[in-house]
């Protein structure tokens, strides 16, 4: 599987790192990607926010993280276009707020939030799609035990952690796992030629960092990452080697379309 973080500064993580895996957030909840009331770099700096800090209990980091993830994205794009002008070229315009935090502590929130998000998009990537692709993992059955160990192993687990990859990584995912699932999928897929959809010339960053692109181009989130998200949401309880039942995930507003099984086998087609 492609690495989706590749390119972002602290994306590797200790096995220590976590938050409260015996929590877990309010079931049935819905999220509001504030698209258009936002910049586009805030709205889904939330949305990834919540993938790392799902839990109610870890509503002030999640805050903290969403600010710190949109600095990032503000000043990254700024490295990798230089003639990219903020006011120019997004509206509305980036809050004050996301510029207030320290550049020390902007460092430090930044750099844990990146490693727990990395985490999560690993974990969900790997158990969900090979059930959606009906594939397999290193030719072994993506049963959860097969992916934990996986897992485990691509986030620097021993071969004998299954069980703590289960009960620490892949348990308090569960209630996002379907965004973060779409969103791994669409890193590792917008550079694709899907029908020439973002091969247009107005949307660079899909080739150059597929995860900044979803944080500046509106257009890749209401088309795909939100309708993918929430396909996979309405699927889970179809797949008979885990549990999650729909009630259980945290629902992220703002999809219109969906994409049903036959873009995971597009996906999959070489």
């Amino acid at each position: 599987m492609i690495d989706p973080l590749a390119q972002i500064p602290g994306s590797r993580l200790s096995n220590k790192i976590g938050n409260h895996p015996e929590h877990v957030p309010e079931p049935g909840k819905t999220v509001r990607i504030r698209l258009g009331s936002l910049a586009c770099c805030e709205a889904v700096a939330e949305l990834y926010a919540y993938i790392a800090y799902p839990d109610p209990l870890d509503a002030k980091q999640r805050e903290k993280f969403s600010i710190a993830m949109a600095r990032w994205a503000v000043r990254e794009r700024g490295l990798l276009e230089p003639e990219w002008n903020e006011c120019a070229n997004m509206k509305p315009s980036i809050r004050p707020i996301v510029f207030s935090q320290p550049e020390q502590l902007f460092l430090q929130i930044y750099q844990r939030g990146s490693k727990i998000l990395y985490r999560k998009l690993v974990i969900a990537g790997m158990m969900l799609v090979p059930h959606l692709l009906e594939d397999e993992i290193g030719g072994l059955s993506p049963t959860v035990g097969n992916i934990a160990v996986a897992a485990g192993a691509k986030l620097g687990y021993s071969a004998e952690s299954q069980k703590t990859v289960e009960s620490r990584v892949w348990a308090p995912v569960k209630p996002v796992a379907h965004v973060a699932a779409a969103a791994t999928l669409l890193h590792s897929t917008l550079d694709w030629p899907l029908g020439g959809l973002w091969n247009d010339g107005e949307h660079p960053l899909c080739v150059r960092q597929p995860m900044l692109a979803t944080l500046f181009y509106d257009d890749v989130v209401r088309k795909c990452l939100l309708p993918m998200a929430e396909s996979l949401r309405a699927q889970l309880p179809t797949c008979n080697r885990f549990q999650i039942r729909a009630e259980d995930t945290i629902r992220f507003g703002g999809a219109a379309l969906l994409y049903p099984r036959r873009l995971a086998q597009n996906l999959s087609a070489p």
